[in-house]
């Protein structure tokens, strides 16, 4: 997956200054004043500023501004799964398998807890977790909260601080 990278860290410090989780700009920049909030929220959750024309997410931004360039091939992750959440300890550089981990359950969910569905053919809970590129199969149970409990610990095993709960 190709990400755009952001502008240099020297262009955007003429252009932003960041307080509280937000991008401001610093000076009037095409239609916008000088301490304006930067950019607009998308239809998706995040945040979205232009840039000479490109576009490009603001939480991107935040952490070039304050940490520096994004590596290749990393992604900033928001900690607590919340797009608009911009403030820098909420952010962190993941890889996108890291940042995949980090996602709660599914929509289409019907059980309620990641990694748990029932099995018609098993009239049980079945439990599994995705990790190292391959689904791990993690048992049938009884019980979906003993379905649960083997995924969480699971979760924690293999997604360590990426682990997501749902």
């Amino acid at each position: 997956m190709k990400i755009k990278k952001c502008p240099s860290e020297k262009i955007l410090k003429t252009l932003f200054y960041y307080k509280e989780g937000h991008l401001y700009w610093k000076k009037n920049y095409n239609k916008m004043k000088r301490n304006d909030l930067a950019g607009y929220v998308r239809l998706n959750g995040y945040t979205e500023i232009s840039v000479n024309g490109e576009s490009h997410l603001s939480h991107r931004i935040i952490w070039t501004l304050l940490k520096g360039e994004i590596p290749d091939n990393f992604q900033v992750d928001h900690i607590d799964e919340v797009k608009s959440n911009g403030k820098i300890e909420n952010l962190r550089l993941s890889s996108h398998t890291q940042n995949k981990q980090n996602q709660g359950k599914h929509k289409s969910n019907t059980s309620g807890y990641k990694g748990v569905n029932w099995s018609k053919q098993k009239c049980k809970w079945e439990c599994r977790i995705r990790a190292n590129g391959s689904r791990i199969h993690l048992g049938f149970f009884d019980n979906i909260e003993l379905a649960n409990n083997a995924y969480t610990k699971a979760a924690i095993e293999y997604h360590g601080e990426f682990a997501n709960f749902g």
